[in-house]
């Protein structure tokens, strides 16, 4: 899959969306790829002076959000690090609204918040995140990433 480094201008609008959304300040220590259309993801400095075009980007860093134009939404592993310093459109949720998204499901949840993507912590963790409709929060979870059942 081809991936090649955001310009200068995306990656100050990311940095914008982060602190603007989530309160979130993104490390200097990041560098954000395109890999594919439209999924950003992160290497740390450790990385930087690797020949990347030997390496899968992919095993190196993490996929931190899906970036268009009008759309900002992070992605489960973005959301669980952002959200750990997250000062701004967290949503705690009960452990029974957790498992209903984890399997798929709605939840008819007041947020009280204004982003349309909104981090999801649980009393066992961040969960991912879900899309804000005021009065309901929508799934997120990619469908091979939900649980139908434990048996």
């Amino acid at each position: 899959m081809r991936y090649h480094e955001l310009r200068k201008k995306e990656i100050d609008n990311i940095k914008e969306l982060l602190l603007e959304n989530y309160g979130f300040v993104m490390p200097n220590s990041w560098k954000l790829y395109y890999l594919g259309k439209c999924k950003v993801w992160v290497l740390k400095e450790e990385f930087f002076n690797l020949p990347l075009e030997k390496f899968n980007v992919e095993t190196m860093g993490f996929y931190l959000c899906h970036y268009e134009r009008d759309i900002f939404r992070l992605s489960i592993q973005g959301a669980q690090i952002v959200g750990k310093k997250a000062s701004k459109n967290v949503l705690d949720i009960s452990l029974k609204d957790a498992w209903e998204l984890i399997r798929g499901f709605d939840i008819d949840k007041e947020t009280g918040l204004n982003a349309t993507y909104i981090i999801l912590k649980s009393p066992i963790g961040i969960i991912g995140v879900g899309k804000n409709h005021k009065v309901k929060v929508l799934c997120q979870i990619k469908k091979n990433r939900r649980i139908r059942n434990l048996n």
